[in-house]
């Protein structure tokens, strides 16, 4: 979907968790290793008109340290680093709008969720 801002997204291998595959789309997709990584409690489903199919979407957020180098792959041209805020009327799908403000409410504002949520 060029000329779009979104996530980074993938599927889920054979043999492979789902946070799993999520911490595998981060490394591939970017080339960040997470000093920090969550899952976000909430989780969407959305329609596929192309396979006549509902696909669920779990979501995971990454912390790095302020000096990661960052290497897209070729699904990418661009990256920005930007408050959630302006992340929020970038990204095109509601679902990763949402998925944002679970984070700012879980992992980075004061929340007794944060520690039970914690993978890595």
């Amino acid at each position: 979907m060029g000329g779009t801002w979104q996530l980074i997204s993938g599927r889920i291998q054979p043999n492979e968790t789902a946070w799993e595959a999520g911490l595998r789309e981060i490394r591939e997709e970017t080339g960040i290793e997470p000093t920090e990584y969550y899952r976000i409690p909430g989780i969407s489903q959305f329609y596929r008109y192309e396979d006549d199919s509902i696909n669920t979407m779990i979501s995971f957020c990454a912390i790095v340290s302020s000096d990661v180098q960052v290497q897209l792959n070729d699904e990418h041209t661009r990256f920005q680093w930007i408050t959630i805020d302006q992340a929020i009327e970038m990204l095109m799908w509601p679902v990763d709008r949402s998925a944002l403000l679970e984070v700012r409410q879980t992992i980075l504002n004061p929340s007794p969720a944060k520690q039970h949520l914690r993978i890595l």
